[in-house]
């Protein structure tokens, strides 16, 4: 259920305005499941995926975050395990970049790394 918590807590930094409707546009969930949902129904795994997805594209803007996407998904296709891996670590050395110079910035309302929200 924290996890739950979380992943809706990010929500709301990212699109603190959304109504149910506009959830429901971002996420593709029903809009009585979402109010379900927001007053403490279990969301099930396929939710989550899009709730974090809708997250995503608003912090990487749509066309980078399909551009990532993409590209992942072919590499997983071709078997090509050694190159996504070299991705992966990549992506893993930046992000730890990235949260080293966050240590001396202030929050951004829509952050992805921000593990204490």
């Amino acid at each position: 259920m924290q996890l739950q918590q979380k992943i809706l807590r990010d929500y709301r930094k990212c699109f603190p305005h959304d109504t149910l409707k506009e959830m429901n546009q971002r996420t593709g969930i029903q809009m009585s499941r979402i109010f379900r949902i927001m007053n403490g129904l279990e969301m099930k795994v396929t939710e989550y995926e899009n709730i974090q997805q809708a997250i995503s594209q608003e912090k990487m803007g749509k066309r980078n975050y399909h551009r990532v996407h993409t590209i992942c998904r072919y590499l997983a296709q071709e078997e090509n395990q050694a190159k996504l891996n070299e991705i992966f670590s990549f992506l893993d050395y930046q992000m730890e970049l990235y949260r080293i110079d966050k240590q001396n910035k202030p929050n951004n309302d829509c952050n992805l790394f921000n593990e204490g929200a």
